[in-house]
C-alpha cells in the first residue's frame, strides 16, 4: 500500500473502508461509494485554501516483485481547488532523493478533478525502493504539494527483492493491515509497520517489507506475494491487525503451503504469524486447506477480552518472554475495544506446544516444528504491535504506544525472539 514516509511517522493515505465487511461489495460500486461520501465530506474548499488531495486506493502503485507490472501501474489522484487545477505532475526518485524526475499527469477527462499518473517508468528497475510525491498549479498560478511537506515527506512503493535473494534469503515482513495504530495520546501517528521495522531494526535483522495493496479486497487487490517473490526469503513474518476482514485468505494459504513444503527440498522454512482474528477468520471461512490445524498445528480455541491482559510465557521448553518479569501487557484498544485470539497446539501433534498464553492460563499462541520436513512456525492469536511498555493502575497507558526501542523490552523482544525460535538469526 501507499504511505507515507518521512522519518519516523508514516500516515496512511488510503480511502479507508472502514471496518465492514466488503467481501460481498463490487469493487467498482464501492468505490462510487467512497468517492461520493468522500465529496459530502470535504466538500469544495475555500478560495485561496490549499488544494485537496485524495487517493483512489483502488487505482493506486503498489509493492511487486516484478519490474514489467510496476512499469504498467498508475495512479488516481483527485485534486479538488476553488480555482481549478491547470497542471499536475508527480515527483519519482530512486536514489534516496539524489535526484528527482518530473512525470506530467493527466486528466482522467475534460472537467473531472480527477488525475492519472502513469508509473515513474524511468525509476523503475529490480530492487528499488521509488520515492515519489505529487505537485499541482490551480490556475491562478498557485502551487500545491502533495504530502506538503514533500520532498522531505513522500509516498513509496518497490519493486522487490530488495535484500533477499536466492544464494542469500533474509526476512520478509508482510503487512496485512497497512494502516495506523493508536498510541498513549489515542492519536493514529504510526502505521502497524513501524513497530514491526523497529523492532527487526533494533536487533540488526536484514529484510524486506511487502506491503498488501488493498488488504481487505476480496480481488487480487487483497493478496499476499506468491511463491515467485517468496523464494527469496527463508523467513516469513505475516503481521494482521484487529480487523478480521484484513486476514489471511484462501490464496495467501496456498501461496505459504507450498513455500513451506520446500523445506521437504532441503530449503530453510520459518514462518511467523501474528495477528488478533487470523484464527476466528479462518476458523468462520473453514480450514479446508488444513493451513491452521495441519501446517500451523494450531487449534482456534475462541476470543479472549475486552480489557486489560497480559502475555507471558507457558510451560515448556520456549522462552519468548525473556525480557525483565517476563510478562507484558496488552493495549486494550481506545475508539475500539480489541478482542484476541485464544490459540493452543492440536492434541497429539508431534513438535507442537503451547508457547505464551494470556495471564495464568488461556492459551496465546504455538510453536511448531514440523517432524519431518523440518520447518519451524510460531502463531501467536495477537499483533505484538499491541504490547505496551506499562502500564499505571487501573489499565491507563503510560507512555504512548509502545515504540519497539524505547525501553528494548518485552514489546520488541517476543517477535524477534519469536523468528530465533523458528531458526532465524538475522545478519
Amino acid at each position: 500500500m501507499t504511505r507515507f514516509l518521512s522519518g519516523s511517522t508514516e500516515r496512511s493515505m488510503a480511502i479507508d473502508s472502514g471496518q465492514s465487511d466488503a467481501r460481498d461489495v463490487a469493487p467498482a460500486l464501492l468505490r462510487v461509494l467512497l468517492v461520493s461520501l468522500l465529496f459530502v465530506c470535504v466538500g469544495a474548499p475555500p478560495a485561496s485554501a490549499r488544494a485537496q488531495w485524495n487517493t483512489d486506493m483502488w487505482t493506486n502503485f503498489h509493492d511487486t516483485f516484478h519490474a514489467d507490472d510496476a512499469q504498467t501501474q498508475t495512479a488516481r489522484m483527485r485534486i479538488i481547488d476553488a480555482d481549478g487545477i491547470a497542471s499536475a505532475s508527480l515527483h519519482a526518485t530512486n536514489d534516496g532523493g539524489t535526484t528527482w524526475d518530473e512525470y506530467p499527469m493527466t486528466r482522467e477527462e475534460p472537467g473531472s478533478d480527477w488525475w492519472v499518473a502513469a508509473a515513474p517508468v524511468s525509476q523503475v528497475q529490480p530492487g528499488v525502493e521509488i520515492h515519489y510525491y505529487y505537485s499541482c498549479v490551480d490556475s491562478t498560478g498557485e502551487a500545491d504539494l502533495c504530502p506538503e511537506d514533500a520532498p522531505a515527506e513522500t509516498f513509496e512503493f518497490s519493486v522487490l527483492p530488495i535484500n533477499g535473494s536466492i544464494g542469500n534469503p533474509c526476512m520478509l515482513l508482510v503487512d496485512k493491515h497497512g494502516r495506523s495504530s493508536p498510541g498513549g495520546d489515542e492519536m493514529y501517528s504510526h502505521l502497524y509497520e513501524y513497530y514491526i521495522r523497529e523492532a527487526m531494526d533494533v536487533l540488526g535483522y536484514t529484510y524486506d517489507l511487502y506491503h498488501v495493496w488493498v488488504s481487505n479486497s476480496p480481488t487480487y487487490h487483497g493478496d499476499g506475494p506468491d511463491t515467485s517473490g517468496m523464494k527469496y526469503y527463508d523467513t516469513q513474518v505475516w503481521f494482521f491487525g484487529y480487523i478480521w476482514d484484513y486476514s489471511l485468505k484462501r490464496s495467501d494459504q496456498v501461496q505459504l503451503i507450498d513455500w513451506l513444503a520446500m523445506a521437504g527440498e532441503g530449503k530453510e522454512r520459518n514462518l511467523v504469524i501474528t495477528g488478533n482474528g487470523v484464527g476466528m477468520f479462518i476458523d468462520f471461512e473453514g480450514d479446508t486447506l488444513d493451513f491452521y490445524s495441519g501446517w500451523m498445528a494450531t487449534e482456534f480455541l475462541g476470543r479472549v477480552g475486552p480489557g486489560q491482559l497480559t502475555v507471558r510465557d507457558a510451560a515448556g521448553g520456549h522462552d519468548f518472554m525473556t525480557y525483565d518479569d517476563g510478562q507484558c501487557p496488552l493495549h486494550s484498544g481506545f475508539d475500539y475495544q480489541y478482542q484476541y485470539d485464544k490459540l493452543g497446539p492440536v492434541a497429539g501433534t508431534v513438535g507442537a506446544e503451547l508457547a505464551v498464553q494470556y495471564g495464568s492460563s488461556a492459551a496465546a499462541g504455538v510453536a511448531y516444528t514440523h517432524p519431518t520436513l523440518g520447518y519451524q512456525a510460531v502463531n501467536l492469536g495477537f499483533g505484538v504491535m499491541f504490547m505496551m511498555e506499562s502500564v499505571l493502575p487501573g489499565g491507563v497507558l503510560h507512555g504512548g504506544h509502545p515504540g519497539p526501542s524505547r525501553s528494548h523490552g518485552e514489546h520488541h523482544a517476543l517477535l524477534p525472539e519469536a523468528c530465533r525460535q523458528t531458526g532465524h538469526v538475522g545478519s
